[in-house]
């Protein structure tokens, strides 16, 4: 009878270890999985605030050429520093600053995500990174052209 009671013992340890192997593996699998929406929620915040900048960077140029039409109708109460081409400039000028500064979060978050993990499948860190800057070039032309063509 002890022997019987050890064996059947022996097995529910056997069953438990394996049972703790399984949850185990389910951990990192769960784990891997939340990693990865991790990233896929940064980068996807990042596209939100680029797309923010660029909404900005458009009312910005609305309100420059708004001030433009009403210097062009009434020239004489208008002069070429008026109030709407700096409300213009500041819009895009704070655009800038407000991707630039996201795709620099975005840069150091990809930085730390990659020493504990693989990047998901298909995604680059660099191409989201590169659009933000083009999002900034493209500001900083837009303030060229306010400011010495406007």
């Amino acid at each position: 009878m002890p022997e019987e009671s050890h064996n059947s013992q022996v097995k529910a340890m056997e069953t438990l270890v394996e049972l703790a192997r399984e949850q185990t593996a389910l951990a990192v699998k769960r784990t891997e999985m939340s990693a990865r929406r991790s990233y896929m929620n940064a980068e996807r915040t990042l596209s939100v605030w680029v797309r923010t900048a660029l909404s900005a960077m458009i009312f910005g140029i609305a309100i420059d050429r708004l001030g433009l039409m009403y210097r062009g109708a009434l020239p004489h109460l208008f002069h070429r520093s008026t109030p709407s081409t700096v409300m213009g400039v500041l819009l895009v000028a704070f655009a800038m600053f407000m991707a630039l500064s996201a795709g620099l979060r975005f840069a150091g978050f990809i930085r730390a995500y990659k020493k504990e993990h693989a990047l998901p499948k298909h995604h680059k860190a660099a191409l989201p990174v590169a659009y933000t800057l083009l999002t900034v070039a493209f500001g900083a032309a837009l303030l060229f052209l306010m400011l010495w063509l406007g």
